[in-house]
């Protein structure tokens, strides 16, 4: 069942979820400052662990229309701006997943998105982006861990099922508290 997915900031981590995502058929948006090379060249994923991708998602600099799930993956210094990004009425009833640094961020994005389900996850994968727009998974592994806790758990079960099915390696936790994951340089970082 394809479903609209939106990645606010396609970086190394984002970049692979949208390719991944879209090379299943789901209905990926990219949000970026700089929208012009991806809706010009595509989005392009290598690595050890999976086969080239290669997709053309939707890149824009706001999300303009409703998604199902948001995954949130700026830099955490980065968030705040790019929230502006992302109109309240286009996440209503949507899944909003952070995959950034640090802890502080859930009880923003609980108090910009209201009637969103906001999932705490975290990601282990070594991810990045080259000058050239490719997105490099140089890790042989992308394991996630997903919050099914609270109100928002059938969010988090269907968020752990939506990234199996694209090859991720998914574990689900009935604690919404913070872990240790890796960022995309491979330097420990704490997710949640």
């Amino acid at each position: 069942m394809s479903i609209r997915v939106g990645v606010l900031g396609p970086g190394g981590i984002g970049g692979l979820l949208a390719g991944r995502l879209g090379a299943d058929g789901h209905d990926m948006t990219v949000l970026t400052p700089r929208p012009t090379p991806i809706a010009v060249q595509g989005l392009t994923v290598v690595g050890p662990a999976t086969k080239r991708i290669s997709t053309t998602p939707t890149a824009q600099s706001w999300l303009t229309a409703p998604v199902d799930v948001l995954f949130v993956t700026v830099k955490a210094t980065q968030l705040l701006d790019a929230l502006n990004r992302v109109p309240t009425a286009t996440v209503r009833g949507a899944t909003v997943v952070p995959l950034l640094n640090g802890v502080d961020h859930m009880p923003l994005l609980r108090a910009t998105y209201p009637e969103s389900h906001v999932v705490a996850a975290t990601i282990l994968v070594e991810a990045s982006k080259d000058q050239d727009g490719t997105i490099k998974q140089t890790s042989d592994f992308a394991k996630v861990a997903v919050a099914t806790a609270g109100a928002d758990a059938a969010a988090g079960r269907s968020i752990a099922e939506l990234l199996r099915n694209v090859g991720m390696e998914v574990t689900t936790s009935e604690a919404s508290s913070t872990s240790c994951g890796t960022n995309s340089r491979g330097s420990p970082r704490t997710h949640s």
